[in-house]
């Protein structure tokens, strides 16, 4: 294997790492993200338990008694 093609698969696999581990996304944020596209889940807290914010591979895992949502790493909520 030559030198450059090294380096791009370390560099390509430096970058999927990062993408799956996905380090921008914190836990309000992602509260925020499921909170806005469903808001009838915001009085639903004296019910259910404020949403628990897991790791997920490339995104952040949000769920609480009224379900889950997986948000990507580029904000789209599933």
């Amino acid at each position: 294997m030559k030198q450059y093609q090294k380096i791009i698969l370390i560099i390509s696999i430096f970058i999927i790492l990062v993408l799956a581990w996905a380090p921008w996304m914190d836990k309000e944020e992602a509260k925020e993200k499921v909170l806005s596209a469903h808001p009838e889940l915001r009085g639903m807290f004296q019910e259910c338990p404020e949403p628990n914010v897991m790791w997920f591979p490339f995104g952040r895992w949000v769920a609480n008694c009224e379900g889950g949502w997986i948000i990507t790493f580029w904000g789209r909520i599933l």
